[in-house]
């Protein structure tokens, strides 16, 4: 995992900006990697999140990034749990925006899983 400070406005503590790596891996479906790396940037447990299928179909993520070719270039966008998930054929980046305190407002918590 990365840290990164961003100064924000004068009178604001500056931003934290945290950023993590992970690819997918082959015993973890696309799906899972997601909702485990929401759960990671979110210091939330995988089971307090709200389920992955309120907001995207994990069996259309599964079979678009399992079952096509590597040379198929396949990207979603979506919002879950307050972050903002990007799944790309390398792996998931979340984004979540916090501000100086640690709050749920204000600065970017970035992980790419």
């Amino acid at each position: 995992m990365t840290d990164t400070s961003r100064s924000g406005g004068d009178d604001e503590p500056p931003p934290a900006t945290v950023q993590s790596t992970h690819e997918f891996t082959d015993d973890q479906p696309p799906s899972e990697t997601i909702v485990r790396a929401v759960a990671a940037l979110t210091n939330t447990p995988v089971l307090e999140l709200e389920p992955l299928y309120t907001v995207i179909d994990p069996t259309q993520i599964d079979e678009t990034y399992e079952k096509t070719s590597a040379a198929v270039e396949a990207e979603f966008s979506f919002p879950y749990s307050g972050c903002d998930v990007t799944v790309t054929r390398e792996g998931v980046h979340v984004r979540r925006v916090r501000d100086g305190n640690g709050d749920g407002d204000g600065a970017n918590e970035d992980t790419d899983v």
